[in-house]
Parts: structure tokens; C-alpha cells; sequence
């Protein structure tokens, strides 16, 4: 923790989310694994808070979309 946030690696788990990776302020911030509690899941790079970077999103209809995102959506090259 710096200044009572979390920063380095950790798990933040709650009702809506669990995340496992890098934090920066206490958002998670660099590489990391995020699972909403509707089954969606995301392997990948994050932005404080939000997909950005390279990353894998896994659906629960089955639909997944593998390469960059910018402000939580898909961006750029990717399938």
C-alpha cells in the first residue's frame, strides 16, 4: 500500500468482479486477469481500471476478441 492504496500485485475481489494482477493508486494498472461475476473475463493489459493494451476477452455466449483495446473497447488489430 502507498498512502492506504493498493499498488504492486494483488486480488480484488467484491460481488461485481474479481481481478488478480498489477495495481497502480488502487486501480488495477498493468497486466492482469478480471472476471465479472456475469461470467465475462479478460486476460490482458489495464489502465486505471479499464482495458488498454494488448488483451483476450473471453464472453459467456462463447464470442472472444483477442488484440488491442484503448478506454475499455476494442481498438486498432485484433480478432
Amino acid at each position: 500500500f502507498i498512502l492506504g492504496q493498493l499498488t504492486g500485485y494483488g486480488i480484488l475481489t467484491n460481488r461485481l468482479r474479481y481481478y488478480e494482477g498489477q495495481f497502480l493508486g488502487g486501480m488495477p494498472h498493468g497486466k492482469g486477469i478480471m472476471q465479472s461475476a456475469r461470467g465475462h473475463m479478460h486476460d490482458g493489459e489495464f489502465q486505471m481500471g479499464v482495458r488498454s493494451g494488448h488483451g483476450i476477452s473471453f464472453y459467456r455466449d462463447g464470442y472472444e476478441y483477442e488484440g488491442e483495446w484503448l478506454n475499455d473497447k476494442p481498438h486498432g488489430k485484433g480478432t
